[in-house]
């Protein structure tokens, strides 16, 4: 008897988590999903088929399928394995917050460097199993974590910038590290080992903003995470997100978001609500 999947569970905000346990080879039907699959192999081979390409995954491997790709997948006896379909609207409004907007998969395949992803992923299947006090917000800040490590695994799109510089990469990651503290961009160069100008100047070929920009946008998608997940107000938000002035929090998020930080918080919170039949 083969089982598939085992159980399907619902997440939050479109997203669902499936487990494959079969004792005997199952060939399924040419399909595509809305949206995005994310798979794991902890046991046998699953074989893969679009128009495209042919793949197979063994132990271990991380299979991604974006969503609207036709693909028929075969299973081995005894493969198992685990299925998280990420909405799409959910991966481009994450995406859209945090520096990795425009990056993309193209395509169905195993993707490499992808223990980070599956150990957020395991995590997010077992607390899905464990209901409990929080577990929306649990839920919530695991998914906004699994799709930002998911989209550093994928590819820019045609005539993307590629970031390269190692450089430049500290400073970013000093300012993720430090967003809530007053940092500059004389901080930001020295965490380059860079002078200001050729940090300036390298910073903006790279990123394709000045490094004063990107710390606004850095705090602005703080914040709107903040704001997602229901944890703050408004002015909560800014200022846990390193801003000292509410006018220019406002205007720095307008700027990133296109809303106000209030019509954000109240566009989600409308999705959290509880929808009454």
């Amino acid at each position: 008897m083969c089982m598939l999947p085992v159980v399907t569970r619902p997440l939050l905000r479109g997203t669902s988590v499936r487990v494959w346990h079969c004792d005997h080879e199952l060939r399924g039907a040419s399909a595509a999903h809305p949206g995005l699959e994310l798979t794991w192999i902890q046991a046998g081979h699953a074989h893969y088929r679009s128009a495209l390409r042919s793949f197979s995954a063994g132990p271990g491997d991380v299979v991604v399928v974006p969503s609207q790709v036709d693909h028929a997948t075969t299973l081995d006896a005894g493969v198992q394995g685990k299925v998280i379909e990420l909405s799409q609207p959910l991966m481009d409004e994450i995406a859209a917050a945090t520096s990795l907007a425009g990056r993309r998969f193209d395509r169905a395949g195993v993707v490499s460097g992808g223990a980070d992803v599956v150990a957020v992923a395991e995590a997010l299947e077992r607390e899905s199993r464990s209901p409990g006090a929080g577990q929306d917000l649990v839920l919530d800040a695991l998914l906004e974590a699994l799709v930002v490590r998911l989209l550093r695994l994928a590819v820019l799109p045609e005539g993307g910038t590629c970031v390269k510089d190692a450089r430049i990469m500290a400073s970013v990651d000093f300012v993720e590290a430090h967003l809530e503290d007053a940092i500059g961009v004389d901080l930001m160069a020295r965490a380059a080992a860079m002078s200001r100008f050729h940090f300036s100047r390298r910073f903006r070929e790279v990123m394709g903003m000045s490094p004063h920009a990107y710390l606004l946008q850095a705090r602005s998608r703080r914040a709107a995470s903040l704001l997602r997940r229901g944890q703050r107000s408004v002015t909560e938000a800014a200022f846990s997100a390193g801003f000292q002035d509410l006018g220019r929090f406002r205007a720095a998020f307008r700027r990133t978001f296109g809303v106000s930080p209030m019509q954000y918080l109240e566009a989600h919170r409308s999705r959290r609500a509880p929808q009454v039949a």
